[in-house]
């Protein structure tokens, strides 16, 4: 179930970019996020920010699939392997949100500015990484 919420939230994070720009929605579905990973332990929060960064970068950079059929004459299933391993490794600097993820209950202001660096950092890998990948960027 809790995959579940992490789609709903996933779908509500992207639909806060263009061209929906529902901008609230990506408090939304941080919040939603954080609640879901709130009580797993470190393994578990690592895979499901993974697992939520993936569902994100598979909803929002799904466009680079279609230009790579398109415009570089391959076959779909290429097209597909090259977009996952790309979703895959622009989705793996987020994973150090679950790692280094506390309870707010127990830290309170000091995790989030913790968790706000970490989202900075992470997107500032992707974005380094990537050649300046902008997709996606809340930081």
């Amino acid at each position: 179930m809790s995959y579940l919420y992490l789609f709903i939230s996933a779908f509500t994070y992207v639909a806060a970019f263009s061209p929906f720009d529902f901008k609230i929605f990506l408090f939304f579905s941080l919040i939603l996020f954080f609640v879901i990973i709130e009580n797993l332990s470190t393994k578990d929060k690592i895979k499901y920010s993974f697992v939520y960064f993936f569902l994100i970068h598979t909803i929002g950079v799904s466009l680079v699939n279609i230009s790579l059929i398109s415009y570089c004459d391959m076959n779909i299933f290429s097209g597909l392997i090259i977009t996952f391993i790309l979703i895959t490794l622009i989705s793996l600097p987020y994973s150090l949100i679950g790692l280094f993820h506390k309870s707010i209950h127990n830290n309170g202001f000091y995790n989030i500015n913790i968790i706000a660096l970490i989202f900075l950092l992470a997107e500032y890998i992707k974005s380094i990484g990537f050649g300046g990948f902008p997709w996606l960027l809340i930081g």
